[in-house]
């Protein structure tokens, strides 16, 4: 692998596997070169839908789909076998949830990632994920409140990157919905992250807010 080998490497690691298909060096090793030959597949697919003259770009763009759907179910499975191997690792229900996501297959995705968030840990990426996954399906309240726990959670608090980006998806449904209070609330607390003209446009959205009647 390091040789840049990928086919010959492979041959070995198939062999292998056909060996001893339960050694589990053998199998992550095996599932990680295939894995990434995967996504080396996809990228080289929308490379070349890039590149591609308009009369025949439909062509690529399915092929860049394919490679997608492939893709996905390779994480799937993956996923799935290595927590089958190891139960307690459920930082691996965020990516088998976010490939389901990726099929349109988000009410799959969100009991395993409502398990996930029993793990204080993961709880706050594994929340925004169940909320991006149930505005999809469109429940917008439950996704609310899955933002809601994903920003606010407080032992261990979320990575700012996180724990901004679940204010905001928070803040723009509270608004939407016309929950007056909580879009106050979450406007008011969103804005330190925002500069520029983004905490300006923020800022005059709040105080309309702040005039609404509850």
């Amino acid at each position: 692998l390091e040789m840049g080998r990928h086919k010959d490497a492979m041959r070995v690691l198939n062999a292998g596997f056909d060996l001893n298909p339960d050694y589990e060096p053998l199998l992550v090793i095996r599932e990680d070169v295939l894995l990434k030959a995967a996504e080396k597949t996809l990228a080289e697919a929308i490379e070349k839908q890039r590149n591609t003259i308009y009369d025949i770009n439909q062509e690529a763009a399915l092929h860049v789909e394919r490679c997608r759907i492939d893709l996905a179910h390779q994480q799937i499975a993956f996923c799935e076998a290595r927590l089958q191997r190891h139960p307690d690792q459920l930082v691996l229900l965020i990516p088998w949830a976010q490939a389901l996501r990726a099929l349109d297959r988000c009410e799959e995705a969100v009991p395993l990632l409502r398990r996930a968030a029993e793990n204080p840990h993961l709880r706050c990426e594994a929340m925004f994920a169940c909320g991006q996954s149930l505005e999809q399906t469109q429940k917008p309240l439950e996704a609310l409140s899955a933002y809601r726990i994903a920003a606010y959670y407080r032992l261990p608090p979320p990575e700012p990157a996180i724990q901004n980006a679940a204010m905001e998806k928070a803040f723009a449904l509270a608004d939407k919905l016309g929950m007056v209070d909580a879009a106050r609330r979450l406007g008011r607390d969103l804005l330190p992250a925002k500069q520029g003209d983004e905490h300006h446009k923020l800022h005059k959205r709040i105080e309309v807010l702040n005039r609404t009647p509850l």
